[in-house]
């Protein structure tokens, strides 16, 4: 609100950054007043900033029919660069697994939200069919209730909350990355995965998805099908030498220097067409 009244009495433009509590602003029941203040800031606005197809996508669904052209075409895609640890660490694996013995991960803190269980029944379902999967678990407990659900199961195991060495280790020694959070802003442990050659499995319509193709660097789930997490693993463990070297090769897009100078080339744009 302050940029918008600073544009129009100052004739100075701005930018807006949209994140996920942006977009559960407009998801709440405001006062019409309020939220016409959100659409006069996006409306005003020389770029809207986005840090994903999926965020964009959102946001879009709850601005009026009549100005939706409007706000996509001044809305852009940036997404947020990872620390620069992981790209000077990247690892490639080269490499195939056993299709029927392997290791899935989650690196998330113990809550609902970040959807353990739906993992605990895929593998689950997995192991009664044959395979051999083990299911590492590394992050913060946050529900108790979750993580004594957990521990009843043998392929489990919870290696608590790691710093970036041992988490670098981990990424290594693991197969296939999974995080179906229910609701995602972003999500850098999957860019973190990727750097190391990591393929993962991302929320459909949530935070990461729409970073890459479908199947480049692995596979969007549904959060709530533990089925469609079986076809996606099974997917990746037939072409995963592939979807592996794709990992490494593209996790240099989350560098933050290229993002930087991404933000610093439209804030030129802007300062030019004004």
């Amino acid at each position: 609100l302050t940029a918008l009244l600073f544009s129009r009495t100052l004739s100075i433009p701005y930018a807006i950054s949209v994140r996920a509590s942006c977009i559960m602003n407009l998801k709440r029941k405001y006062a019409f007043h309020n939220y016409l203040t959100i659409l006069l800031v996006f409306i005003y606005s020389s770029k809207i900033f986005f840090q994903s197809k999926s965020a964009l996508n959102e946001a879009i669904s709850y601005i009026p029919f009549f100005l939706k052209k409007l706000i996509s075409k001044k809305s852009i895609i940036i997404s947020n660069g990872i620390n620069k640890y992981w790209l000077e660490n990247q690892y490639n694996r080269n490499e195939e697994i056993s299709m029927k013995k392997f290791s899935i991960l989650t690196v998330a803190s113990i809550e609902k939200n970040k959807n353990h269980d739906l993992v605990l029944k895929a593998i689950s379902k997995l192991n009664k069919r044959g395979y051999k999967v083990t299911y590492k678990i590394a992050g913060k407990i946050i529900d108790k209730s979750i993580f004594n659900e957990l521990k009843k199961y043998s392929f489990v195991e919870y290696l608590g909350i790691l710093n970036n060495n041992q988490l670098l280790k981990l990424y290594r020694s693991s197969d296939i990355f999974v995080m179906l959070s229910h609701n995602e802003t972003f999500g850098l442990v999957y860019a973190e995965a990727i750097s190391q050659g990591l393929p993962i499995i991302y929320t459909k319509n949530q935070g990461f998805d729409g970073q890459f193709n479908d199947g480049l660097i692995g596979y969007s789930c549904d959060s709530n099908d533990y089925e469609e997490l079986i076809s996606c693993i099974i997917r990746i463990t037939k072409n995963y030498k592939k979807i592996s070297g794709n990992c490494t090769e593209n996790s240099s897009k989350f560098n933050w220097k290229n993002t930087s100078d991404k933000y610093l080339a439209q804030y030129n744009k802007i300062l030019k067409s004004n």
